[in-house]
């Protein structure tokens, strides 16, 4: 019996992720592919907190009227 993946885009997805990480070891060398492999789950949760805290600090009317969902539940009456 053969056994067939789940989740084939996936595993499109991280094959082709792998031959771009041979190209740009390529380029700029394996060892800084690797450190940017290391980093690249805390630059995206410092990006999420940025973001968070952009929302935060500024009118944040102005960024959620882009978000579907949200945009119908503050609608004002005129």
């Amino acid at each position: 019996m053969t056994r067939h993946p789940q989740f084939p885009v996936l595993l499109l997805w991280s094959s082709s992720s792998t031959h771009n990480s041979d190209m740009l070891g390529k380029i700029i060398g394996q060892k800084y592919v690797s450190v940017a492999k290391t980093w690249a789950p805390t630059l995206t949760v410092w990006g999420g907190v940025g973001g968070v805290a952009l929302v935060y600090f500024t009118d944040w009317r102005l960024i959620m009227d882009y978000v579907p969902y949200i945009n119908g539940k503050f609608k004002k009456d005129d």
